[in-house]
């Protein structure tokens, strides 16, 4: 893979990171004002709004997790050489699919057998 290529999806991964870490924090942050909030006794169904806000926070702190240990994983592929290389089938994976996405680690071809495995 181009240097220059590389050095550009890497600074998409780590800016990826940056957003991801931000997106936690203003997500706790959130969930501690919350906190707070409910300390003024509410009605019942401004408690119960409060509770169903923080679950859907909670859930989607999980995504970003999910998503921050995929980029963590890339960055470990690139600093060990083998970044762009499909961890199924060991082919290269395609410069657009790694611009598009570039934590990922499999091809279209693997990534899609395992999609319609799911099903």
């Amino acid at each position: 893979m181009n240097g220059n290529i590389l050095e550009k999806i890497k600074d998409k991964i780590l800016d990826n990171k940056d957003e991801i870490l931000e997106t936690i924090e203003r997500g706790k942050e959130y969930i501690v004002a919350e906190m707070d909030s409910e300390k003024v006794l509410g009605d019942i169904v401004d408690q119960a709004n409060s509770i169903y806000e923080t679950q859907i926070c909670n859930l989607l702190n999980e995504k970003e997790l999910e998503r921050l240990l995929k980029i963590d994983q890339a960055i470990k592929r690139i600093e060990e050489g083998v970044y762009g290389i499909c961890v199924i089938c060991g082919r290269e994976i395609e410069e657009k699919r790694l611009l598009a996405i570039p934590e990922t680690n499999k091809c279209v071809v693997c990534k899609s057998t395992e999609e319609t495995r799911k099903l």
